[in-house]
């Protein structure tokens, strides 16, 4: 008998941020056939992408036209690679610390057609109600974290193979070719071009001068293509990261097995359908890699074990940059000691080890990359990074001082500002509220560098006294139905408080 299937959390899939006509495209082109049971995934995804493509619409125009118009040039991009779960994430964490380089954020990465403009209020509107890890593992997300670029080629124009692993299984031959770009059509690999390269343009203006840093796993598989895209920009950098074959398997199962269930809009290819393309996939890309390599030119190319990496994260982070020639500077020290503190807990998820048949035939099959990349020696001594200077203990009480000498100048600040700007206008602007909370968190956490509940308790407690204050000075300028008041206070001023919590509660910036 075959098993029912339940009916799924209609959960938005990732897709909900990109544009309305992405997703006629997504169900049409090839045919995309959806169960009734994931109706509800489809409507809610779709009704967002409506929302989210009116918002954009402008920028949309606006932006694209400038971009092709005014052409930006920007330094070659450095660019993290390494298959899914090799530890590329926990790379790009360390490296986006560094002051002279700029990594996308989920918000951008997620609505790529319209974060320059669009999505500056709404990346704070958002901000309390992301979740504070990513599902599959103890990682950091959030509106402003660093994300993967992947995504943006999935949102901004389907030129992404994460559409078949993680929401149409069924087309997954289908969007695998976005994965090394080998088999796509000339429309389809212009369309990529297009996308990719119309992105980090974007970035280019954000970032000024700062070189762009990318992490996609798929662009283990992309290296020649991406040299050809971005030639010119004064040399792309590399940095190849790889983590013992056998962990790598096992955790990608795993991850399979967690955002499946998330973001599915089609019943999942069977567990050994998975564990097949998985195996077949990992030593194709690695190959398509180590071909690639022999044509990048000399200092353009950095190689790390996940292992050394997690061993000696200062060594290891000083090394690669010597070999990239890129500067390395105290201020990145500090920062990067600043994250490894505020994530000296943090362990990757473990998959227990398997000695069936199966798991045997897996590791013989993958014993080659363990030797082409060293994994079968062991990682380097272990080095503790000494810790910041922000967390000395003076230096810390002093911060903290700071800390609430400045969130107290900053509330006071905004709520003169917004009664000044109600009595000028004269209209309600409960709103300010917000924005005076998204202030006052990130002055906090910008000038105490690690975050407490003791500050996000502070923040909270000036922003809601701030916003009752406003309020009711407002209401007695502008009176208004007593209902409609009390709309304006609650929204506005628990979404500043939430948000002035969330950013002076956060561990590392």
């Amino acid at each position: 008998m075959i098993a029912k299937r339940s009916w799924p959390i209609p959960y938005p899939p990732f897709l909900s941020f990109a544009s309305i006509e992405l997703w006629y495209r997504l169900l049409n082109r090839p045919r995309a056939r959806i169960p009734v049971r994931y109706a509800a995934r489809v409507i809610l995804g779709g009704a967002i992408s409506l929302v989210i493509t009116l918002l954009t619409l402008p920028e949309r125009l606006l932006i694209g036209l400038w971009l092709k118009l005014r052409k930006p040039t920007f330094p070659g991009p450095v660019i993290i690679l390494g298959y899914y779960r090799s530890g590329t994430t926990h790379l790009q964490f360390l490296l986006s610390r560094d002051p002279n380089l700029y990594s996308p954020r989920w918000n951008q990465a997620l609505s790529p057609q319209g974060f320059l403009v669009s999505w500056s209020l709404l990346n704070w509107f958002l901000l309390p109600f992301f979740p504070n890890k990513r599902p599959q593992d103890n990682a950091a997300f959030g509106t402003d974290i660093p994300a993967e670029d992947d995504f943006a080629l999935a949102n901004g124009a389907l030129v992404s193979s994460l559409i078949g692993r993680h929401v149409l299984p069924e087309l997954r031959d289908h969007y695998d070719r976005y994965h090394d770009l080998g088999q796509l059509q000339p429309e389809e690999l212009q369309r990529y071009r297009d996308c990719q390269l119309g992105f980090v343009q974007k970035l280019a203006v954000l970032a000024g001068q700062r070189r762009i840093l990318l992490k996609t796993p798929s662009h283990t598989a992309r290296v020649e293509e991406l040299q050809s895209l971005l030639a010119g920009h004064d040399g792309v950098r590399f940095i190849h990261i790889s983590r013992n074959p056998d962990a790598t398997y096992r955790s990608n199962v795993g991850l399979h097995r967690v955002l499946n269930e998330m973001y599915h809009l089609q019943d999942p290819l069977p567990d050994e359908e998975i564990r097949e393309r998985i195996v077949r996939e990992y030593l194709a890309t690695e190959q398509r890699y180590l071909e690639a390599r022999e044509k990048i030119p000399a200092g353009r190319l950095a190689e790390v074990r996940m292992e050394d990496l997690m061993a000696d994260p200062i060594h290891e982070v000083k090394r690669i940059y010597a070999a990239l020639s890129l500067p390395y500077s105290e201020q990145f020290e500090q920062q990067l000691l600043e994250y490894l503190d505020a994530t000296r807990r943090f362990e990757q998820n473990k998959h227990q080890e398997s000695n069936d048949p199966e798991a045997r035939q897996v590791a013989e099959r993958l014993e080659g990359l363990k030797r082409t990349f060293g994994h079968d020696r062991p990682a380097i001594p272990r080095q503790d990074p000494p810790a910041p200077q922000c967390l000395m203990q003076s230096e810390r009480q002093r911060r903290m001082t700071q800390a609430v000498i400045r969130t107290t100048l900053i509330g006071v600040t905004g709520l003169a500002l917004w009664l000044l700007l109600t009595w000028v206008v004269g209209i309600r602007l409960d709103a300010l509220s917000w924005l005076t909370g998204i202030a006052v968190g990130y002055t906090a956490i910008g000038t105490i560098r690690r975050g407490s509940l003791g500050l996000g308790l502070w923040c909270a407690t000036i922003t809601l006294a701030l916003a009752c204050t406003g309020s009711l000075v407002t209401t007695r300028w502008i009176p208004e139905p007593i209902l409609a008041e009390l709309v304006f206070v609650v929204f506005w001023g628990v979404l500043g408080t939430l948000g002035a919590f969330r950013l002076a509660t956060r561990s590392w910036i």
